[in-house]
């Protein structure tokens, strides 16, 4: 259900900035009919004031989302990088973290969104887990990993 649009882009190479990244990223729940004319500029605003950028296990990640009434049908996005863009540290500090895989939430129901957090959170503190989905290079195996991890 969250992954059934398979919004999935794999080793993206000419991404330069994290706002290049999350509307290129957006842009594909938009294509989809999944989200609102305003769903783009509210993950940017969204990210400028409460910024999603993590390092864990050696790995910059970013969970980038917005509000639910710009979403009309849930869904997750995914996109890995060849090279990192810079994220602000989700802490609310000022630390710079170089992002190289985003999970991009469109979720239609407010109460999805801490169920959600948790089971992503799970799978990011696995080393092995990210490893994989720095290493993938196609939907099927993006798809057997998310799968594995239990969130689809």
């Amino acid at each position: 259900m969250l992954f059934d649009k398979e919004i999935i882009l794999l080793q993206k190479e000419k991404v330069y900035d994290k706002e290049e990244a999350l509307e290129e990223l957006a842009q594909c729940f938009k294509n989809e009919g999944l989200v609102t004319d305003e769903f783009i500029s509210g993950v940017l605003n969204r990210e400028k004031e409460f910024p999603t950028g993590l390092y864990v296990n050696d790995v910059g990640v970013a969970i980038p989302h917005t509000d639910s009434d710009k979403v009309r049908s849930s869904q997750i996005g995914f996109m890995s990088l060849k090279h990192p863009v810079d994220f602000q540290a989700m802490d609310g500090s000022e630390e710079i973290i170089p992002v190289q895989l985003i999970f991009m939430l469109g979720l239609k129901e407010a109460h999805e969104q801490l169920d959600i957090l948790q089971k992503l959170m799970g799978l990011i503190q696995k080393k092995s887990v990210l490893d994989e989905l720095l290493d993938c290079s196609n939907k099927a195996d993006y798809l057997n990993i998310i799968k594995s991890e239990e969130l689809i």
